[in-house]
């Protein structure tokens, strides 16, 4: 519990501290995990304009991380910048082609533009290769998909599946690999 305050209490300090900076225009050279902790930061507080803000930096500074690129493609969705997120993702793939994350929002951005064969064809493509925790990310792009269509039906049936093939990985696999880890610190 201790450490959980610690650590809140450095992550509050780091946001007034950028902040501040922020403000005064002298934001400067910040490494790549201080940018990923305030987005996180930002993003769990719902501040989606200030974590574009940070966002925007964090490209400024790397402009070879497709990570920030994708991360600007997300909040940009959650703002309904449909067509700038689409831009960044651009970017993104052409950094990262294979980077399912990429595809998995572009299926989303087209969900939102009512192209829904387009986001179809996107989530066919991730099924050819997918690992079990993959399942789980396209059962949750299919369900945004149905739900644009207002396909509340498959909707429930494509998130039910995510619920039950993530309760299933984390039964089997999870607790099996704490077990074992426990067995050979105990040896």
């Amino acid at each position: 519990m201790e450490n959980k305050i610690k650590r809140d209490l450095a992550l509050i300090n780091l946001v007034s501290d950028f902040e501040s900076k922020f403000e005064l225009g002298e934001v400067g050279y910040l490494e790549e995990r201080v940018y990923f902790q305030l987005l996180e930061f930002y993003e769990d507080e719902y501040l989606f304009e200030k974590a574009l803000e940070v966002v925007d930096y964090a490209i400024e500074q790397f402009k070879y991380r497709s990570e920030f690129y994708i991360i600007k493609s997300r909040l940009l969705l959650n703002c309904s910048k449909t067509d700038e997120s689409l831009k960044s993702l651009s970017i993104a793939e052409s950094m990262a082609p294979f980077e399912r994350e990429i595809s998995l929002l572009k299926a989303r951005a087209m969900a939102i533009k009512k192209q829904f064969a387009t986001a179809r064809d996107i989530l066919d493509d991730l099924w050819i290769g997918a690992t079990q925790s993959d399942t789980v990310e396209i059962l949750l792009a299919e369900s945004y998909i149905h739900e644009h269509m207002k396909d509340y039906n498959e909707m429930y049936n494509a998130l039910s599946k995510a619920v039950l093939v993530d309760s299933k990985m984390r039964s089997n696999g999870k607790g099996v690999d704490q077990r074992r880890i426990i067995q050979k610190i105990r040896r």
